[in-house]
């Protein structure tokens, strides 16, 4: 298990501030420094849940994998349960999500009399609503998250949404980098933020110039909201340029340029290390890129290195016996190599818990491909962004990654195999 927390809530990226091994009871504890209450996952193999955490605070959790419902899809995984048995967070575990609660369930409730009927008075029983779940003693976090939460709701209902929320709940505001529903809300609202401003051209946004930032960055105060506040503007940049790299008008290398320069010389501490973030985050499994080295034992108790195939485009399988499809997947990627004539190297990783069961399957089968075991290296799933079994990857010719992750329909995944060896 790992106890994850976020600061640039921009990229969701985490660092692991405490990793451990459960015991024998499924016991585990964790002793931690924070300076400022934040969001945070535990996580447990490839599951994920959410709290706040507070400083000074101490938790007993139990979190209850038996308790999960089916999964809402092949991407949305339903997380494990999260049941708090005692806090001493001054509530404020609490008072979030009862704030959750409220607001989702008003939305279900009074959602067609808010988007069609436009009874926006509604919104301030919503608000007085949220005044008292929230109570007096709440802190700045919780009131903070309550409003950005209130201000979703303003944006998903209001035909002028954007534009109140805007000038109400950013404009002249703090920029709040470790509160989820601000950070998520800023997310929605500016990311193409550049792209529908009738104070920029296209054009101009287009001969960016990573060199010469200054001057870009004035031509960006003809904007009003971006002449003054220069935290929130650069933060509305950084957040552009996620958008303009998957975006075919914008040359993917000037963006990284871009971001490379921002990584030194951006105007705020927070900003740099954001900007390294999201390099990262862009670049990750890219297609080209290294793949994650791995070193693992097959069926025969030989080592096997991904670099072993290097010659050949390899398609890794990641599975485990919990899942209803891993084992109708292993046929059929053996008919689908049987269908293609080239040099295809298939490898199949289950994890440690499900090894002795694939192997009697390997072998009452006869798959000859090689049946790696998982074993310790909890984080090899993790470093080729698995989130749930079974899982597909293209590896290219030279160990470069050709597809993270591929898709398990059948003629989809042949398409991207032979566009892959045709290059």
């Amino acid at each position: 298990m790992r106890l994850i927390t976020y600061d640039d809530l921009l990229n969701w990226h985490g660092k692991t501030l405490a990793q451990e091994h459960t015991d024998a009871q499924g016991m585990v504890s964790f002793v931690v420094d924070l300076d400022v209450s934040k969001p945070a996952h535990i996580a447990l193999d490839l599951d994920r849940v959410d709290l706040v955490l507070k400083p000074g605070a101490s938790y007993k959790l139990i979190i209850r994998k038996d308790l999960q419902q089916g999964n809402l899809s092949y991407f949305d995984k339903v997380p494990p349960a999260l049941i708090f048995e005692q806090t001493n967070d001054d509530d404020l575990q609490a008072r979030l999500e009862a704030v959750d609660m409220l607001v989702n369930s008003f939305l279900i409730d009074n959602f067609q009399s808010l988007y069609r009927l436009q009874r926006y008075h509604l919104l301030d029983s919503l608000q007085q609503m949220i005044d008292q779940t929230t109570g007096n003693g709440a802190s700045a976090y919780t009131k903070a998250y309550a409003q950005y939460k209130f201000a979703a709701v303003i944006l998903a209902v209001k035909r002028n949404g954007k534009a109140l929320v805007i000038n109400d709940y950013y404009k002249d505001k703090e920029v709040l980098y470790r509160n989820e529903p601000y950070m998520v809300l800023f997310s929605e609202i500016f990311s193409d933020y550049l792209f529908s401003n009738r104070f920029l051209a296209m054009e101009s946004l287009r001969e960016m110039d990573w060199k010469s930032y200054p001057e870009w960055r004035d031509y960006l105060r003809n904007d009003p909201l971006l002449e003054k506040d220069s935290r929130l503007a650069e933060l509305i940049v950084l957040a552009s340029l996620k958008h303009f790299y998957r975006d075919t008008r914008f040359n993917r290398n000037d963006v990284i340029n871009y971001l490379e320069y921002l990584k030194s010389n951006a105007l705020f501490d927070e900003h740099r290390q954001m900007a390294e973030n999201t390099i990262n985050k862009l670049l990750f499994l890219a297609p080209g890129t290294g793949a994650p080295h791995f070193e693992l034992i097959d069926q025969n108790g030989k080592v096997v290195k991904g670099t072993d195939f290097s010659n050949s485009l390899v398609v890794i399988q990641f599975v485990n016996a919990d899942c209803p499809t891993c084992e109708a997947g292993l046929q059929q990627m053996k008919e689908l190599l049987n269908l293609i004539e080239a040099d295809i190297q298939l490898i199949t990783i289950s994890t440690a818990d499900s090894y002795s069961h694939y192997q009697r399957l390997f072998a009452s089968r006869d798959y000859k491909w090689p049946l790696l075991n998982l074993g310790e290296k909890i984080l090899l799933p993790e470093e080729f962004n698995v989130k749930t079994y079974p899982e597909l990857i293209l590896i290219n010719r030279q160990s470069k990654i050709g597809m993270a992750p591929a898709p398990q329909e059948e003629a989809a995944l042949l398409f991207h195999i032979n566009r892959l060896l045709s290059n």
